[in-house]
């Protein structure tokens, strides 16, 4: 080894230097391939659906996790993805549209949800009591929440969904993030389903 030193002109210490600054070069791209694995798989978590193609709704049957009887008069539609407004990059949400007997109380609404979310979970969903223009609601809703351009806008329909919009249910409100929940069509949290 020492006429390799002598060979080269380089001495010990150089060489050893060389070694250190490569494997701390070696252990950084680790570290960063790894973290950006971690971010990637951290995404897919939020990230519930693919890309659509288009700004449409994109149709979706999903089984129920569990065999739960429903209350009589309730209808499943299909779901729908739309891009997620408030978060950066493309993330997308897939909802599932409810529709419900008319002249729900509150705490049927309440009960009702509990049993959604126990035959989907972790699904975020909209209820109405009424289905007659909620292809135009959902169209609405894709648009206002375009990031793309692409979805065509379609008049709001302020009056029906005043009367039918009852609520959602989702992982968001005005007061908690983050724990899965029945809220009004504003917003505001009304009852936890957790």
């Amino acid at each position: 080894m020492r006429n390799y030193y002598r060979r080269t002109g380089q001495t010990e210490g150089l060489l050893r230097v060389k070694f250190v600054r490569r494997t701390a070069l070696l252990l950084i791209w680790v570290l960063a391939a790894f973290s950006s694995m971690l971010l990637a798989s951290c995404r897919a978590e939020v990230t519930p659906a693919a890309k659509p193609s288009s700004a449409e709704p994109v149709s979706r049957v999903v089984s129920p996790k569990k065999a739960v009887t429903l209350p009589a008069g309730v209808e499943i539609l299909e779901d729908y993805t739309r891009n997620n407004l408030f978060e950066t990059g493309d993330v997308y949400w897939v909802w599932k549209v409810v529709i419900v007997p008319k002249g729900l109380s509150r705490s049927q609404l309440i009960d009702f949800s509990r049993q959604l979310f126990a035959a989907y979970p972790e699904k975020r969903m909209r209820i109405f009591d009424d289905k007659a223009q909620v292809a135009q609601w959902v169209q609405r809703d894709v648009y206002l929440n375009d990031k793309s351009g692409k979805a065509r806008e379609v008049a709001f329909p302020e009056d029906w969904a005043r009367e039918h919009h009852l609520g959602n249910i989702h992982e968001r409100s005005d007061s908690a993030v983050g724990r899965w929940q029945v809220v009004s069509r504003f917003g505001e949290h009304i009852a936890f389903l957790e």
